[in-house]
């Protein structure tokens, strides 16, 4: 059963319906590290999904508010051992959106405070996250 929770997991971590992709080009290492997709306990924001939800909502600032048209981008990022959030890249939207908006989504990464890091093996390390920010 834990085997089929972790194949159902990285499987929602990769796979995005309907959208459109850019290639991310990330290092293998940082820090002489190697940089993990999947870890024992994965990077958290502090205060959980209800407190990163809130800190999008009060510093996404969306370039075009009134298009209504527009519905998501998915930012992905490194996590490093430190909690720090590196290196973002857009990794796909709904459809091809203007790139003022992948400029702003970006941006956010400049207010982005520390986040728990990953850990795998008692140890923290560098891991990729990504989060969804609903236009």
């Amino acid at each position: 059963m834990k085997t089929l929770l972790l194949i159902i997991f990285i499987a929602s971590q990769f796979v995005v319906y309907g959208q459109t992709y850019t290639k991310c080009d990330f290092p293998p290492y940082i820090n002489d590290k190697e940089i993990y997709d999947i870890v024992e306990y994965q990077p958290k924001f502090p205060g959980g999904t209800k407190e990163l939800n809130k800190f999008i909502e009060d510093n996404f600032v969306n370039p075009n508010p009134d298009d209504t048209t527009l519905s998501s981008v998915v930012i992905k990022f490194i996590v490093d051992e430190n909690g720090n959030c590196v290196q973002p890249c857009v990794m796909a939207g709904d459809k091809e959106l203007p790139q003022d908006i992948y400029d702003a989504a970006i941006d956010l990464f400049d207010k982005m405070p520390n986040w728990e890091p990953g850990k795998h093996r008692g140890k923290n390390e560098n891991v990729f996250a990504f989060i969804r920010i609903e236009l």
